[in-house]
């Protein structure tokens, strides 16, 4: 049930994203992701996993950040620019250094519905 859950939410959250990016043809490829899940069980009557806490990065996370409408702001925690979409609640930065890019979102599997990702300093 989790996979299944994982790659429903995983598929809308990139549908709704890649729709949105001006992409030609000619520039489509289907690539592996690189990133991590976190399942959260935490404010999930009966237990189970209520929220899937999701994060790209490297070139994945690059596309998504650069496709934002999203003004971006500087932001000391990653020594770099940040930027924000309220509307699905996803998180992209561009850091400085070593740090490269990466975008935080959430999914609630209860409410099916976006939620803003998880990220700390």
């Amino acid at each position: 049930m989790f996979a299944k859950a994982l790659k429903g939410s995983v598929a809308a959250f990139l549908a709704c994203q890649l729709l949105a990016m001006p992409v030609a043809p000619a520039q489509a490829q289907e690539t592996r992701l690189d990133g991590i899940v976190y399942p959260d069980s935490t404010e999930c009557p009966g237990g189970g996993t209520c929220r899937l806490f999701f994060e790209l990065r490297g070139a994945d996370a690059k596309l998504v950040y650069e496709s934002m409408q999203a003004k971006p702001e500087v932001d000391e925690c990653v020594d770099g620019f940040f930027k924000h979409d309220e509307a699905s609640g996803l998180h992209c930065y561009k850091g400085g250094g070593d740090t490269g890019y990466g975008c935080f979102f959430g999914y609630d599997l209860r409410r099916q519905k976006m939620i803003d990702g998880k990220f700390s300093c």
